[in-house]
């Protein structure tokens, strides 16, 4: 049973995925997404009055760009997600001892895992496709560039749904797996294709070894960076056969960390490779690239010169490539496993208890061991705070009030997880029934999960307040508009806690009503992203006529700078009022709504 793929697990997958409701919403979501964005582009392009409508071709050329790049950054995040919230549901829902009595391999069921998602995410893929083919009217691209952008996609999808498979195999969190492997997308389609670039000094040769990047060439070269990721495609698809191996076997953590799994000796092998080829190759390779540039000779020997050095070129950089993502998996999973380990006490499984002391939701909702659920996270957003401190660019105008506005953001995304977690997670262990069922009033058990909720985010919010204030102010030292931008940055920075608490209340209540507890985060973000970006896509296309987006103005008035004080005392009012008749249902109807699903 060579073959990597499991019909049975394979159609399971298929069948299973194809029914649910997530699936047509992901694909309509996708869809909307790069439509929405080719819109709002060709708008603001039209409206800046920089490019005459005359010149479609420019303008095609540059939204294929565009699209094709925001297309790839979507997929890449989709498809670890999938994949990850794949292996761990068989892992949490006890199927996976099943499949190990059976004849299938490990190879063959983590192989089906992959592809069913990855099939997923291309009917995802395809169904953009119209997308891509109205910016071909414009004209400046042709079909073929169209096919080679959404074969990139394909092939990133295929790497980064590897690495979910993997990094899965580790934590019991969807997320946690989806950042582990979004990170890789910063060397390996970032940082090195740049490096590759230099040496072979073309600007255009990051299209000929990143998918981001594929675009931008209109040749042969733009499929080269399928035969760049296939090493990488079955490098990270072992790895994650063999771990997933000793994750059902019950393998002890140490094994996960022997030569046998991450097949050392083929590690050494391609790095006394690597040095051989930059000590050798490279110094050539790059020499003639760069002579050729500066002599700018033609013809048929230059151009077989050109070739050659291009391949040594591509060949160094892939095993370059190589050892990167190599030493990556073996880095990023240590990482994984301390947060993991940080985030579940218990090592990542599933612990069904109840603590009582007292009273146990307030015992447990606000006692120290709650706090090492957002303590990774806490420290990790507090060290990059650190870094933008270090790095100066609090000094630039605009710098420390951009620094204040990603940490609102960031506080708001905590109070929408927090606010789901405290209800999902207990029924996930199926611990809220009983939690229920015993003689605690509603008003302690809702207050307690409130609590727990909402101060984390709470104080991250606060240090929003000095950073806005503060940034705006400095940004109104260059301009006539000081005493204006302090009172707006004060009045803006108060009407974002009404707001936060808002969204808060509608995770908890969506949190409680929803049957699916691993179903009910994305909800949430999907909901909170409908309330914040299409009132911000309809203001900068309706921005003309005011009374069209006068409610708007009054639902985010963080939209508008020229904001009356009026119109953000209205909406802080109206949120206020708003998150209190939330909490109000949460009161009156969290027994009842617990218990429907229970």
């Amino acid at each position: 049973m060579n073959n990597p793929f499991a019909t049975s697990v394979l159609m399971r997958e298929v069948s299973r995925t194809a029914r649910r409701w997530q699936t047509y919403g992901m694909r309509s979501a996708f869809s909307a997404a790069l439509l929405g964005f080719m819109l709002v582009a060709i708008w603001l392009v039209v409206q800046s009055g920089q490019i005459d409508t005359g010149e479609s071709g420019t303008l095609g050329r540059n939204l294929f760009i565009g699209i094709s790049v925001f297309q790839v950054l979507l997929a890449v995040m989709v498809a670890p997600l999938l994949v990850a919230r794949g292996i761990i549901e068989e892992r949490l829902d006890d199927t996976v001892e099943l499949l190990v009595l059976t004849r299938l391999t490990a190879a063959q069921v983590v192989g089906s895992k992959v592809m069913s998602r990855v099939l997923l995410v291309l009917m995802v893929i395809l169904g953009a496709l119209p997308v891509l083919a109205l910016v071909t009217q414009l004209g400046g691209v042709s079909v073929i560039e169209v096919a080679a952008v959404s074969l990139h996609t394909v092939t990133a999808v295929l790497l980064l749904g590897c690495m979910g498979a993997f990094f899965a195999v580790f934590t019991r969190s969807p997320l946690l797996a989806t950042f582990a492997a979004a990170v890789y997308v910063i060397p390996a389609f970032l940082v090195l294709p740049v490096v590759y670039t230099t040496f072979a000094a073309d600007w255009y040769g990051m299209a000929h070894v990143s998918p981001l990047f594929g675009s931008l060439s209109t040749d042969w070269r733009a499929l080269l960076p399928l035969p760049t990721l296939l090493p990488m495609i079955w490098l990270v698809f072992s790895v994650a056969s063999d771990a997933f191996q000793l994750r059902v076997g019950g393998a002890k953590l140490r094994r996960f960390f022997e030569p046998e799994l991450w097949r050392t000796s083929r590690f050494w092998k391609v790095v006394i490779a690597f040095c051989v080829w930059t000590v050798t190759v490279l110094p050539v390779a790059t020499g003639l690239r760069w002579t050729l540039l500066i002599g700018g000779t033609t013809g048929w020997m230059t151009t077989g010169v050109h070739l050659g050095a291009g391949l040594g070129l591509w060949s160094w950089y892939v095993l370059m490539l190589w050892i990167v993502t190599w030493v990556y998996l073996r880095l990023a999973m240590d990482v994984v496993l301390a947060i993991d380990h940080s985030l579940s006490p218990s090592g990542g499984e599933r612990v069904n208890r109840l603590p009582i002391r007292g009273n146990p939701v307030r015992w447990r909702e606000m006692s120290w061991q709650s706090w090492r659920r957002v303590g990774p996270a806490f420290t990790g957003w507090g060290m990059m705070l650190l870094f933008a401190a270090q790095s100066g660019v609090w000094a630039i105008p605009g710098g420390l009030a951009g620094i204040g506005a990603v940490n609102a953001i960031v506080a708001v995304f905590l109070a929408i997880w927090l606010g789901t977690s405290v209800i999902a997670t207990e029924r996930d262990e199926r611990t809220l029934e009983h939690l229920l069922a015993t003689t605690l009033p509603t008003w302690r058990i809702v207050v307690g999960k409130v609590l727990a909720a909402g101060v984390p985010a709470f104080l991250l919010q606060l240090l929003s307040v000095p950073l806005i204030v503060f940034g705006l102010a400095y940004v109104g030292m260059f301009t006539d508009k000081s005493g204006s931008m302090l009172w707006w940055s004060l009045s803006i920075s108060l009407w974002l806690f009404p707001f936060q608490f808002m969204m808060q209340a509608l995770a908890m209540l969506v949190a409680l009503r929803v049957k699916a507890p691993r179903s009910a985060f994305g909800i949430n973000l999907g909901i909170g992203a409908t309330l914040v970006v299409v009132p911000t896509v309809a203001v900068v296309v309706l921005r003309g006529f005011r009374w069209l987006v006068f409610p708007l103005r009054v639902w985010m008035p963080i939209l508008w700078p020229e904001a009356a004080w009026w119109e953000i005392a209205a909406s802080a009012t109206g949120m206020s009022m708003l998150a209190v008749m939330l909490f109000g249902v949460l009161f009156l109807r969290f027994r009842t709504w617990g218990l429907a699903h229970g």
